[in-house]
């Protein structure tokens, strides 16, 4: 992770599940040697290290819907996906 305006910002990485040895069930998610959470239950260890790499497939996939559709706007689909990438980008969105 780097320091940038204040603030963390995720590194390129590949974020990677380790089991957490003398703990039953708990997991880190790590990211080139930082350490990014600790979580209980391999399931859900797996869910937030793949989070990054979720969310720069669905970008692309977004805009690349939007772009060739002028509809796509209005799509149920695209507009929880656009609501579900402000999230993950700490960002504020209204649905319709």
């Amino acid at each position: 992770m780097t320091l940038e305006n204040g603030h963390y910002k995720r590194t390129k990485g590949t974020w990677i599940v380790e089991e957490i040895t003398n703990e039953k069930n708990r997991y880190a998610i790590d990211d080139d040697g930082y350490s990014v959470a600790t979580v209980v239950g391999e399931t859900n260890a797996n869910l937030i290290a793949s989070a990054p790499d979720l969310l720069s497939a669905i970008k692309p996939l977004v805009a690349r819907i939007k772009a060739e559709d002028s509809w796509a706007k209005d799509y149920d689909q695209i507009i929880s996906a656009e609501a579900a990438i402000a999230k993950a980008e700490g960002k504020q969105t209204r649905r319709k």
